[in-house]
């Protein structure tokens, strides 16, 4: 599913990759929400773990956070990929206020985000 904002897939059964496509600018909140309903839209029992890739040099603005902020915990783990430094200390302060911090997790790359998940996927097995 893939929009002028964003764009997202299915990496696995149960996990979905969010992309936002747009660079260089702040994303508000319509923009964000169009991730979050294609992802409800492949997986509306949010049983899927998700991943967000975040385009480079892009910020959100107060509200989009305060939205994204309300989605993340409706699914079972959220990890999100980060291009530097002010996006992830924006990011990891807006999780921390929304006490998210052992749901939501940051990481440089795609390929360590993947393996968080997959130790959440093995936690929530062991519930």
């Amino acid at each position: 599913m893939e929009s002028a904002f964003a764009s997202t897939s299915r990496l696995a059964e149960d996990i979905i990759l969010i992309t936002y496509l747009r660079e260089n600018i702040t994303l508000d909140v319509q923009e964000v929400a169009v991730g979050w309903d294609q992802a409800t839209a492949l997986d509306p029992e949010k049983n899927s773990f998700v991943v967000i890739q975040t385009a480079p040099w892009s910020l959100m603005d107060k509200d989009a956070r305060a939205y994204i902020s309300s989605q993340m915990p409706q699914w079972p783990a959220v990890a999100v990929v980060v291009h530097n430094a002010g996006q992830k200390i924006l990011g990891q302060v807006t999780i921390r206020v929304a006490g998210l911090a052992k749901h939501v997790k940051f990481f440089d790359d795609q390929e360590s985000a993947l393996i968080w998940l997959d130790s959440q996927r093995i936690l929530a097995d062991e519930v």
